[in-house]
């Protein structure tokens, strides 16, 4: 569906697809930026739920702000800060995608644990970290940005931190090595005690690390 403007957001054009709709590029005259537009068809209450995510995370430079939120003829548009760059793969952990550097591959692994930290505080697990939904800008880690909010549940016992640290723990895996194995005998480190700390982590009996905060000091000597 084409569309120009919508409220007074002009030149509307589609560059994605998300959860759970189209996503547009828009121009905001009132505050002369750029941002990006998520429609919702029919999709209410998946829209709203985002928009609370996004409002309860507050700031963050590795998370977008959210702008607007409205309702439209039985559609949702959720207006946020417009991220340039692109996602460090196209799908999930299966899915090849660019090899990194060790180093860099730990420091966009921090910069996500860091928006974790924002999304935790805020009473929330993001629930969906997966290649596709980290934003990278020419391979800068200051550019990252977590994105898609839609699979996000409340924090509560059922549903822990651990589940996004865990995820976090695949993404540097999978940065390192272009994928993430079938199994993880297949892993190859130039780094031994990066990879041990990793699979230490993955271990699902293992509590080393509660909060993101920690898994955060786990990797810092490995930046």
């Amino acid at each position: 569906m084409e569309k120009l403007t919508i409220k007074h957001y002009q030149n509307l054009k589609q560059i994605g697809r998300g959860s759970p709709g189209r996503v547009y590029k828009a121009y905001d005259p009132i505050k002369n930026r750029n941002v990006a537009i998520k429609e919702a068809v029919k999709r209410i209450k998946d829209a709203e739920h985002e928009a609370t995510v996004m409002k309860a995370y507050g700031k963050s430079p590795f998370l977008p702000t959210i702008y607007d939120y409205f309702e439209y003829k039985n559609t949702s548009f959720i207006v946020m800060e417009y991220i340039e760059g692109k996602p460090v793969g196209k799908g999930d952990f299966k899915r090849p995608s660019e090899k990194k550097d060790e180093k860099l591959s730990v420091q966009i692994t921090i910069n996500t644990l860091k928006s974790l930290t924002s999304i935790h505080k805020g009473g929330y697990i993001h629930n969906d970290i997966r290649p596709k939904n980290i934003m990278l800008q020419n391979d800068n880690p200051a550019t990252l940005k977590v994105i898609d909010f839609t699979l996000a549940k409340e924090l509560s016992p059922k549903h822990l931190i651990q589940t996004d640290l865990r995820d976090a723990a695949r993404l540097c895996i999978f940065l390192c090595h272009g994928y993430f194995p079938d199994s993880l005998s297949e892993l190859q480190f130039k780094n031994d005690k990066l990879q041990s700390t990793l699979l230490n982590f993955l271990h699902p009996s293992n509590e080393t690390y509660d909060q993101s905060s920690d898994f955060i000091a786990a990797l810092q000597p490995f930046v």
